[in-house]
């Protein structure tokens, strides 16, 4: 499935705070809340501060539109099966927030 600018996208949070890697794919509030941000540094994740900018908590199923693919972590491989790992911007309340693909579902 191809994303593309202009789609409309719910947000999938429940059991994806983290990637199958074990790697944070946004913030936790501690209290199961998943809170996604301005910008994903694609130049050190996976690492500390990956996470910077303004802050939106989300709610699974939450709608948004699909702004751009920004790409990928360099720190993670090229090959098609690391997908999940592709960062796109998204419109949500207004901000333009960054997401990982495995958090995105398009709404038919």
């Amino acid at each position: 499935m191809k994303l593309k600018p202009g789609q409309l996208i719910k947000l999938v949070t429940k059991g994806l705070m983290y990637t199958k890697d074990g790697f944070a794919a946004g913030g936790n509030d501690g209290c199961g809340g998943f809170t996604i941000f301005e910008t994903i540094r694609l130049s050190t994740y996976p690492s500390s501060n990956d996470f910077i900018g303004r802050s939106e908590k989300v709610s699974h199923g939450d709608l948004a539109i699909l702004i751009d693919y920004i790409g990928r972590p360099h720190n993670v491989k090229l090959d098609p099966d690391w997908f999940y790992y592709d960062v796109y911007s998204v419109l949500i309340r207004g901000n333009v927030m960054q997401v990982f693909k495995q958090n995105i579902e398009l709404v038919n």
